[in-house]
């Protein structure tokens, strides 16, 4: 008799144990992918992807994410001081980040591949609404881009924007918005289901907040208050978005002055 009770209370302390086990585990697992929701793109731990040329073809800069509560690590820009050096804010479902973009992007796109510019493109939401939320999507869109095809992120940018720049332009479902990604020549699945599943949307959020409420890195500009901002080696370009003979003039001027005036 005294035996089974022995053997009943070292079952029952057994199985204990092994709910605490799996209990523990399962919360363990939940908190992981709680973090793993909260962490930022790879290849954008500035809350922007860095873009250069090797005299060919523009690549990405690769690099961790933001980790969950953490802030961005800011891009040396001394480490790219040999040319001018391009960062863009831009949201993707206002049709003036699309027009300044559209003027330059020719010029711009050569100068980066040949290795004359640098570009940093950060994708913030600034024109969600209540009842429309493209702007966060397409930033989330882009962050996928960036962390499984980032050497595509560039022709993804400028499609989305060619298709914001129309006139007679309609905000896409997720479904529709993938398909544009596709048409600029992402085919990876786990891009599919990351924009899907909306997974860098609680990045977008804070990336935003980040860029609207603090000054921004590399500069002596405050908080972001609308887009397009371009700037040009901390200096932003404040001439017409749709004079792309003043945007590469100002970039011009920035050059010269980065070749001591030459």
């Amino acid at each position: 008799m005294r035996r089974r009770r022995r053997n009943r209370v070292l079952l029952v302390a057994g199985l204990a144990v092994a709910v605490l086990v799996v209990g523990g585990a399962v919360v363990l697992g939940e908190y992981h992918q709680a973090q793993e929701r909260l962490r930022g793109p790879a290849n954008m731990g500035s809350d922007g992807i860095l873009l250069t040329g090797d005299g060919s073809a523009a690549t990405a800069v690769r690099g961790d994410g933001v980790a969950p509560g953490a802030d961005p690590v800011a891009t040396r820009a001394a480490d790219y001081a040999q040319s001018p050096y391009v960062v863009l804010y831009l949201d993707y479902a206002d049709p003036r980040s699309a027009t300044l973009v559209q003027t330059a992007a020719a010029d711009l796109e050569q100068y980066l591949a040949a290795g004359y510019v640098t570009l940093e493109i950060h994708p913030v939401a600034l024109s969600d609404s209540g009842r429309d939320d493209y702007s966060s999507r397409a930033a989330n869109a882009l962050a996928c881009v960036a962390e499984y095809a980032p050497d595509q992120f560039l022709a993804v940018s400028d499609a989305l924007l060619k298709a914001a720049a129309a006139d007679d332009f309609e905000h896409p479902a997720d479904d529709a918005l993938d398909v544009m990604v596709q048409q600029a020549g992402v085919t990876d699945s786990d891009v599919d289901s990351c924009i899907s599943d909306g997974r860098f949307r609680p990045w977008v959020e804070a990336a935003t907040d980040r860029a609207t409420t603090r000054a921004l890195p590399n500069s002596e500009e405050g908080p972001l208050t609308s887009t397009p901002l371009a700037l040009v080696d901390g200096d932003p370009y404040t001439g017409d978005p749709t004079d792309a003979d003043a945007f590469n003039g100002f970039l011009a001027s920035q050059y010269q002055a980065e070749q001591g005036g030459d």
